[in-house]
């Protein structure tokens, strides 16, 4: 069974986000500084169209809208089912992708990036599967659609084109990973897993930093800026 809230978030999220984001780097501009721009733009504006698609049902199935729009119907065991297997989709995308840019990637910095990305989302896996087994949720076999096309579609990108494709795409991702998780620190009542929560969005921080002082965002318009909940999670 597929899982409803991953559905969703490959129609919008992910959908949005993550192609966007790999598209971006086709026109990267008159200089660096633009490229930059442009991509922390995109990502902004994408994060914030992420957080308001929850809230519009117009081409959602109603099943998806109800998960979206009304967490509270949700069990807590279903709560963290969700954002288990989400978030270790996110973890092996970021591995998967992180092992094609240490093979490809032209620039000695992305290369060191893409190992750093590796690492730690090797490490958050192992840490998450075993949360995963505790709480009877079984663990995702393979990349499913979305994150195995974004894979495939960065192996056929060379030279700088793949440098530009490669960092752009990384911000975009953590952002949409920072507001995943910041809904789940605040949803989920699962102790261990609201700790990795935690713990794994402060090190999603590091890397979108890392990836944006990369592209050059330090003097651009941040993607992490306006960085906001998705609407899932309740207020305080």
């Amino acid at each position: 069974m597929r899982n409803p809230l991953l559905k969703a978030a490959g129609i919008t999220a992910a959908a949005v986000l993550s192609c966007q984001a790999w598209t971006i780097a086709q026109n990267p501009g008159d200089n660096a500084r633009n490229a930059a721009d442009q991509a922390g733009q995109a990502a902004r504006g994408a994060a914030d169209r992420a957080g308001q698609a929850v809230h519009d049902n117009a081409n959602m199935p109603g099943s998806i809208v109800n998960d979206l729009q009304k967490p509270g119907d949700m069990s807590p065991k279903e709560v963290d089912q969700h954002f288990i297997m989400d978030a270790a989709q996110g973890n092996m995308a970021e591995v998967a992708i992180g092992k094609v840019a240490q093979q490809k990637a032209t620039n000695p910095q992305l290369k060191q990036f893409a190992q750093m990305l590796v690492q730690d989302h090797t490490a958050a896996n192992e840490q998450l599967r075993q949360i995963a087994q505790q709480a009877g949720v079984q663990w995702p076999g393979q990349l499913n659609e979305v994150h195995q096309a974004m894979v495939s579609a960065l192996e056929k990108k060379n030279g700088t084109e793949f440098d530009r494709h490669f960092l752009y795409g990384m911000v975009a991702d953590h952002v949409k990973d920072r507001l995943q998780y910041r809904d789940a620190i605040a949803m989920t009542q699962n102790a261990q897993l609201k700790q990795y929560a935690q713990q794994t969005d402060e090190k999603i921080g590091q890397h979108l930093r890392h990836a944006e002082a990369l592209a050059g965002a330090d003097e651009a318009i941040t993607a992490g800026a306006h960085i906001r909940g998705s609407g899932n999670a309740p207020q305080q």
